[in-house]
């Protein structure tokens, strides 16, 4: 726990010296460094989460969240995004929620080909979001990042682990062609 409160506090650190010195260098490498430290520190915390979660010490502090540019943030490459929510959301189990884009939005680059579609839909107090790709055959391209920072190294069956440790019913499934991952909270 101690080294990742230190790797936390040093990227927190690493971020604040690079805003710091944001006009005095080349701004594109800076914004670069600037989101990419960002991402970390989010894989961090959700680590840091996660951990207590198996601890049974974890407090779910309700997010109010831009739901359309949190959930593109998650997103790779050649991603559509149909959008049928509000603005706004308050999700109580916010941790689920960037858990769920994490691993999906990794089984997506690592599995699937692009389009990469994505739907999210508010319907009667639930958040749906669906994501749907193709599994390429043997041997054809695929998009990957060279730095996967969504990256967990968690899978679906770890999002079921997880909301069960929290008591939160959640509907996950998956299928194969098209590949389709959707999670309702």
């Amino acid at each position: 726990m101690v080294i990742n409160h230190l790797y936390k506090n040093t990227n927190a650190e690493t971020r604040a010296l690079i805003e710091l010195y944001w006009e005095d260098k080349d701004p594109e490498l800076l914004i670069k460094a600037h989101q990419n430290t960002g991402k970390m520190i989010r894989s961090t915390e959700l680590r840091l989460n996660l951990y207590k979660i198996e601890l049974g010490v974890y407090k779910a502090k309700p997010k109010e969240i831009k739901v359309k540019e949190f959930v593109k943030d998650f997103l790779p490459k050649g991603s559509v995004l149909n959008y049928f929510a509000p603005m706004w959301l308050k999700i109580k189990e916010h941790i689920l929620l960037t858990f769920f884009l994490s691993v999906v939005a990794d089984n997506m680059r690592s599995h699937g080909v692009a389009p990469f579609l994505v739907d999210i839909v508010y319907h009667k107090g639930t958040l749906r979001l669906m994501f749907t790709n193709h599994v390429p055959k043997a041997g054809a391209p695929r998009e990957h990042d060279s730095l996967n920072y969504h990256s967990t190294g968690f899978g679906l069956n770890d999002i079921q682990r997880i909301s069960t440790l929290r008591s939160v019913d959640l509907f996950l499934s998956s299928s194969s062609q098209p590949r389709r991952q959707y999670l309702e909270i």
